[in-house]
């Protein structure tokens, strides 16, 4: 009977943790994506869309996606492990495992950026084939310069993970907030004296700031750093061997981007930039809203899959993809609408030019419509490796992958860099679909119908909503785009307000349940 109660208090306990945790993710969010932006609007201001921003997106890709596949699956084998140890109150092996994983980090990043930095005229060739010369040799340099962030990043990733298994969120989700600011300083401060390479050494310092500014809260929660590899303990070899799979699953949406500029690097000059800024827009409602719903959900879901407890897994589950959905439908439509302004706002100024406005703006148009497939695959994915179940992630990501190279190669040379766009969105869309058709596997009893019932009622209200909002922006077209924006925006959030009550949208009610620190399990 007390085991009962108890199990039932620290449900209740993680559930109030998990509507705390997505909050702080997502002020820190807001916070990281709008210094984010202010970040890209000065390099754009600063460079515009031309060889020498190309050359920095060639040689950042490379480190930027190793650091984030790596980093990323670093969190997703810590987090799992480190909670399990924490529940059973075993801190001395979480505080064992957490540097295992740091020092084996350190070993193995450090041997990557070695192999990078020797390597980069090879993986510059490879990644951006068809690059002019002199693009070309000013990404290798660039590249050796800021291949040895990935060391930095991934044992920040490390800390981020320990810090999450704590229930602490603040300080990681600041971290890259953080490091924009340092970039930002770097270009304002050193941009005309140093040219691209203030952008280029800012980036490189930033990534030290992105690792420095989590260790107090580190420390703060116990943990102590000591030299040491994993030696007897079976758990930690499983997940450091587990780490393989999980890198290629959770390569997916960087492989995508590499083939874009792989693709792009043919095209007119200023089309792999063009193609970043819209990726980078189209990301933005994903990397606010719902990376905070699936940072504060994954513990929980690792704590019910550990306990076995499959209802209250699924009962998460199924409000953490609809609270998704409710935000990610609009905000594609709007995405999508809005785009022209949108862009030309933010970006067109300085060496920006109309031409570049377009080139972005129809980039973002195919780019949100798979802003929901990634908005969705973000939980998706972390319900397989809640499971321990690194297989369908890779069969996922191998889908995208061969579904992405397919329709580029049929459409690059009609759509140009567009083509390469909708290349990500269908193969986001083919990854999402893979995960839905294995999801019974770990949870046999979960029923969708309900889910797929309000996903209609959503894509409904939404499209209403765009309508809504291109009428209101046919009107206002010669007023400017900041007062379109605006009034748009407001417009179209009370028109989705009115259309989930008239719709009767449960998510709405869970939004609300949520915000109010009411996350239950009802599922009504």
């Amino acid at each position: 009977m007390n085991a009962k109660k108890s199990l039932e208090t620290s449900s209740k306990t993680l559930k109030k943790n998990v509507t705390a945790a997505a909050v702080i993710v997502l002020m820190m969010n807001l916070v990281t994506k709008l210094l984010g932006f202010v970040r890209e609007v000065v390099v754009a201001q600063a460079f515009g869309a031309t060889m020498f921003t190309d050359a920095y997106v060639v040689a950042y890709t490379l480190p930027y996606s190793t650091q984030q596949i790596i980093g990323s699956a670093i969190v997703s084998v810590t987090v799992p492990l480190l909670t399990k140890y924490i529940v059973e109150q075993k801190d001395r092996e979480a505080n064992d495992a957490a540097n295992y994983f740091i020092n084996s980090t350190a070993l193995l990043m450090t041997a990557i950026a070695l192999i990078g930095i020797m390597a980069a005229p090879l993986l510059v060739k490879i990644t951006a084939p068809n690059l002019n010369e002199a693009t070309a040799v000013l990404a290798v340099r660039m590249t050796r310069v800021m291949f040895p962030t990935i060391i930095l990043f991934c044992l920040g990733m490390v800390l981020t993970g320990i810090l999450n298994a704590h229930r602490r969120f603040a300080a990681a989700a600041f971290a890259p907030a953080f490091s924009s600011i340092i970039i930002i300083l770097f270009v304002v401060f050193s941009g005309n004296t140093l040219g691209i390479w203030g952008l280029a050494i800012g980036t490189v310092v930033s990534f030290v700031g992105f690792l420095l500014i989590q260790v107090p809260s580190s420390v703060a929660v116990g943990y102590r750093y000591y030299p040491c590899l994993p030696h007897h303990n079976e758990e930690i070899r499983t997940a450091l061997v587990s780490l393989l799979p999980i890198i290629l699953g959770m390569s997916v949406n960087q492989i995508y981007y590499i083939l874009n500029r792989f693709f792009a690097s043919g095209l007119a000059e200023g089309s792999i930039s063009s193609l970043n800024y819209g990726a980078k827009l189209a990301q933005l409602p994903s990397g606010i809203f719902v990376a905070a719903i699936a940072v504060a959900i994954y513990p929980l879901l690792s704590e019910y899959a550990i306990r076995d407890d499959l209802k209250s897994f699924e009962k998460s589950l199924e409000k953490g993809l609809g609270i998704i959905m409710l935000l990610a439908v609009p905000a594609a439509v709007g995405l999508m609408v809005l785009r022209v302004p949108i862009v030309r706002l933010l970006f067109e100024h300085g060496a920006f030019t109309a031409d570049d406005t377009l080139m972005t703006a129809s980039s973002l148009l195919f780019y949100a419509v798979g802003l929901i497939a990634y908005s969705l695959i973000m939980v998706l994915l972390r319900v397989f490796f809640a499971f321990r179940d690194v297989k369908v992630p890779v069969i996922a990501g191998l889908g995208g992958i061969l579904t992405n190279i397919f329709v580029s190669v049929v459409t690059v040379g009609v759509m140009g860099h567009k083509g390469l766009a909708l290349a990500t969105t269908a193969a986001s869309i083919v990854n999402m679909l893979i995960f839905f058709f294995y999801i019974r596997k770990h949870l046999p009893e979960m029923v969708f119908r309900p889910f797929l019932c309000s996903c209609g009622k959503i894509v409904t209200a939404s499209l209403i909503m765009g309508a809504a909002v291109a009428l209101i922006g046919r009107l206002l077209a010669d007023g400017g785009d900041l007062l379109l924006i605006c009034v748009s925006v407001f417009a179209a959030i009370i028109i989705y307000l009115i259309l989930m009550i008239v719709f009767k949208i449960r998510e709405g009610r869970w939004l609300v349940e949520m915000i109010r620190g009411k996350f239950s399990r009802s599922g009504s």
